[in-house]
């Protein structure tokens, strides 16, 4: 059996899932992979670093959000800690849970093959951008700790097109910019199958079922009167196979009619404020178009694979609803 290595860049945590290591489609596919005795997954430092960077960045950006709204009194002083804190835990537990290896930069760096690089102008310092001395880091660190590492195949994922057209210059291995094209590899399905369970999802109206939905916060006596007119499926993977079921991870966007109210407050995985506190502050509109939304479902298969005849949903995301909130009516009391 060939021995695998799978290197994510940092644009992979950040552009699939916006760093969520709990129950994003990414971190799916990571188990996924993670499972195979002969796939070993690697991370650079520096993309761990840069992980951290962003993520600090994304909460000081949302406590900022909240401040400018009316739940800025209870925001702890603290908060930006606890919440930094409180991901660097899951971040370092997905990295032990899936067996990351951490490729130290520091060490395998080549730094007199990246400075002639910057001099000479040569991928990916075109005009001799500085702010590019990472990406060429990192290169330079997967070349350097591969060559002394006996893998069969080493394919390298990331979305940012400058870096890859600097790693197909230097780099011997197979370059990614779409995770499914790499789990297609190693789950072996047919994508007839994959056209299959679009198919079956569309038929049965999944998505366009409102009781997969948790939009409305408002209280016992108050009447709901909601439609889904349109779900349209962005983006559908296939993330995972065991025996007849299929684990599919799909992206959609939704039309939304009627009696809409929320609470205003934080809903993204960086924070974990109590609805209590907040209950008096609703929005209201009467139509929404969401995009952006994602579940996970598993689909049965009959022996034969000749139909699916059963699914389940998995995970459905909590639906953010911050960048909706300006566009809303205030409810007076």
């Amino acid at each position: 059996m060939e021995k695998i290595a799978i290197i994510f860049d940092t644009n992979v945590f950040g552009s699939t899932d916006h760093y969520n290591f709990r129950n994003s489609v990414l971190s799916y596919a990571i188990n996924t992979l993670a499972s195979y005795d002969n796939i070993d997954l690697f991370m650079p430092s520096i993309v761990l670093e840069e992980i951290k960077v962003h993520i600090k960045k994304h909460i000081k950006e949302e406590l900022s959000q909240m401040k400018t709204r009316y739940i800025k009194d209870y925001i702890p002083q603290n908060a930006l800690e606890y919440y930094y804190k409180k991901n660097l835990k899951e971040i370092n537990d997905f990295i032990e849970e899936n067996k990351i290896i951490i490729i130290d930069c520091n060490e395998f760096t080549n730094l007199k093959k990246v400075n002639e690089w910057y001099f000479q102008e040569k991928y990916p310092f075109e005009e001799r951008k500085k702010e590019e001395f990472p990406d060429a880091m990192i290169i330079s660190s997967i070349e350097n700790y591969f060559e002394k590492q006996k893998y069969e195949v080493v394919n390298v994922i990331s979305f940012d097109k400058g870096f890859n057209k600097a790693a197909k210059e230097y780099l011997k291995y197979n370059i990614y910019d779409n995770l499914g094209d790499v789990l297609k590899l190693y789950l072996l399905y047919d994508t007839e199958i994959l056209k299959t369970i679009k198919k079956y999802i569309i038929g049965t109206k999944i998505l366009e079922n409102q009781n997969n939905y948790n939009i409305n916060e408002i209280s016992e006596n108050d009447t709901i009167d909601v439609t889904l007119e349109n779900a349209d499926i962005t983006n559908i993977e296939i993330i995972g196979i065991e025996n007849n079921r299929y684990d599919v991870y799909i992206r959609y966007d939704i039309d939304m009619v009627g009696e809409i109210i929320v609470l205003d407050s934080q809903m993204s995985h960086y924070s974990n404020y109590e609805k209590g506190y907040l209950f008096e502050y609703y929005k209201t509109t009467d139509k929404l178009n969401l995009k952006r939304q994602t579940m996970f479902v598993s689909c049965y298969f009959n022996e034969n694979n000749a139909g699916i005849y059963d699914y389940e949903i998995i995970e459905k995301n909590n639906i953010n609803m911050d960048e909706y909130l300006n566009c809303m009516d205030d409810i007076e009391y």
